[in-house]
């Protein structure tokens, strides 16, 4: 069972293995499915679509050979896991600012019961794997408070305390698999900002290794019944940065050799140059490029990784997110690479935006999300928000170059769909709410809010006034994926990254 995502829309296929033969069960449709799991007995397939706008997810049930789908539970944030016997599956269902619970119901959808919860310094993430024994459910845990960083934990089905699955500490991690004689389990994880890689824990005890060690990025894990094989999907991505003007029906390609440019931040300084994160071996720098492709030079190495740069509005200095293995900050140098000085020193601190001589970013403060603002300059940081707007706004909130106003994306419970907020800055006043877009951000005049679309496979930059109207098309892109984009500051040119991901189903034998 395998998803196929064409024209920005994504459809469900079944593929036999011994024939090679594919057979679409389920037409495109403008979702994206976060959980495909068979049945035991392979009869059945429960799938969870995420409709764009929607609130809440649901899981549906539907015969492998075909039929009607069947919706079996509602709010459902992962795939499904079935007890060894069958009868009983488990979910996560995350809370919007307030943690997450770990559920189990009978095979029909019934009887639910929480069998593990945590709290808002906290999230899962990830799909949950049954043990063989049936006797604890394997899950990963984001964790805010000590630093970012991510766990897998073994909650006992029947109550009890949790355990530690793995020795490694991992930046980021999903999913997980048991061996069928539940001697060990395979993660697929990172222990920095890289691409995820296989591991396999022993249990118990947790002693863990790396099975892959590659350039490629590696998405969901499986095993054989047997235990002989596994199976994931290997993600390759290539992106290039491109010079466009709104409007135009040509585009100029930055002459680059980097297979991922930008992908970590990308902007104009205000003289027309590019600035842009970029790999450096496995770490990620910050560089400056003419916008021709000449010239490229360094202007902060030394990190483990160096993302989201920023420039001051004279182009004199450049903010940036960085980490050294002392947590993740926020850092300031001169744009010829002098004078180096770290301006935050929390223990997660990203997305920097710079508005009148202020640094506003999302932060991580006592283990809870937190919309911070820092002096230009260096001084002592303070929070621009209350907790809800901060919790809802955490890791998409774009604050207009003036600093007047903010965009971000909040849920609404009345009506079950999540929204585009317009608010004043300082003290969020929500002056309008719109449909919500993917990739928003504010035009250079803060007069109308720019966005992706994606439309015949392709993906193009649009328009949308605040005083209301049509959107226009600003861009006329034929294909690829837009990663990230800018606009100059005089609003008449724009960088893109475009690019696009090729994904295989590998399988591994696998070795004593």
């Amino acid at each position: 069972m395998h998803v196929v995502q064409e024209g920005g829309k994504q459809s469900l296929w079944l593929r036999q293995t011994a024939t090679s033969s594919n057979v679409q069960i389920i037409a495109p449709a403008d979702v994206t499915y976060i959980g495909l799991t068979f049945s035991p007995d392979g009869n059945f397939i429960y799938y969870v679509p995420r409709q764009r706008d929607a609130g809440q997810n649901e899981l549906y049930v539907m015969p492998v050979l075909g039929g009607a789908p069947q919706k079996l539970v509602s709010d459902v944030d992962s795939a499904v896991t079935f007890s060894p016997d069958g009868n009983r599956l488990a979910f996560v269902r995350n809370r919007n600012t307030n943690g997450g619970d770990l559920i189990v119901v009978d095979r029909d959808g019934s009887n639910p019961r929480i069998v593990g919860s945590i709290g808002g310094d906290s999230r899962f993430q990830g799909n949950p794997a049954w043990a063989p024994d049936g006797k604890i459910i394997a899950t990963t845990v984001l964790r805010l408070a000590g630093g970012y960083h991510t766990d897998f934990v073994g909650y006992p089905v029947a109550g009890g305390r949790t355990t530690k699955l793995s020795s490694q500490e991992f930046f980021n991690a999903g999913d997980s698999a048991w061996l069928p004689d539940g001697s060990a389990l395979l993660l697929v994880g990172t222990s920095q900002l890289t691409a995820p890689q296989l591991w396999i824990a022993n249990y118990p005890g947790g002693s863990t290794r790396r099975l892959t060690n590659d350039l490629y990025s590696y998405n969901g894990i499986s095993v054989t019944s047997d235990g002989r094989q596994l199976v994931s999907v290997l993600v390759q991505t290539e992106s290039q940065l491109w010079i466009t003007a709104p409007g135009a029906q040509a585009s100029q390609a930055v002459a680059l050799n980097d297979h991922e440019a930008g992908r970590n931040g990308v902007t104009f300084m205000p003289d027309g140059r590019l600035l842009y994160s970029k790999y450096q071996g496995p770490s990620l720098e910050i560089w400056t490029v003419n916008a021709d492709g000449s010239t490229p030079q360094a202007i902060a190495k030394g990190f483990n990784f160096a993302i989201f740069p920023t420039p001051s509005p004279d182009g004199k200095v450049v903010v940036f997110s960085a980490e050294r293995g002392h947590g993740i900050n926020l850092w300031r140098v001169n744009a010829d690479g002098g004078d180096l000085k770290q301006l935050t020193s929390g223990q997660f601190e990203m997305f920097p935006q710079i508005a009148n001589n202020w640094v506003y970013y999302s932060a991580i403060v006592d283990g809870k999300p937190q919309l911070e603002r820092v002096p230009l300059n260096g001084g002592t940081p303070e929070s621009v928000a209350d907790a809800a707007i901060a919790a809802a706004a955490f890791s998409n909130t774009v604050i207009s170059r003036d600093g007047t106003r903010v965009l971000y994306a909040k849920y609404n419970p009345s009506s079950n769909q999540v929204e585009l907020v317009v608010a004043s800055l300082p003290d969020f006043h929500t002056e309008k709410t719109m449909p919500i877009v993917d990739s928003y951000g504010w035009s250079p005049d803060g007069r109308s809010i720019t966005f992706v679309r994606s439309e015949n496979g392709a993906e193009n930059l649009w328009s949308m006034p605040l005083e209301g109207g049509k959107a226009v098309r600003l861009t006329n892109f034929s294909g690829d994926h837009i990663f990230r984009y800018a606009w100059s500051d005089d609003g008449k040119q724009m960088v893109v990254v475009r690019g696009n991901t090729s994904s295989d189903v590998v399988l591994f034998s696998a070795q004593k």
